[in-house]
């Protein structure tokens, strides 16, 4: 896709996530989750999005991975800005 810039792509996308592994941003654990009832409108969304990862999975994994990663990031920025803002 990016011709030759391909490696040099992958290798700072290995030192930005190598990075994020050792940085103070918290992500969401699912340890956290309460199990309870889940209402069957959440389950449709649920089933779309697997089947849609089980159609490709290489590409289904990443984007997981790239919605998990961009989740604390902005929650992140939310963070630091609200106490800014209210400081």
């Amino acid at each position: 896709i990016f011709g030759g810039f391909t490696p040099y792509l992958f290798m700072l996308l290995s030192v930005f996530v190598g990075l994020l592994m050792i940085s103070n941003i918290q992500y969401v654990s699912f340890k956290q989750l309460e199990r309870k009832r889940v209402p069957f409108a959440l389950v449709l969304p649920v089933l779309l999005v697997l089947s849609l990862i089980l159609n490709d999975i290489p590409l289904g994994l990443l984007c997981v991975c790239v919605v998990y990663i961009l989740s604390g990031l902005i929650e992140f920025v939310y963070k630091y800005y609200r106490l800014r803002t209210a400081a």
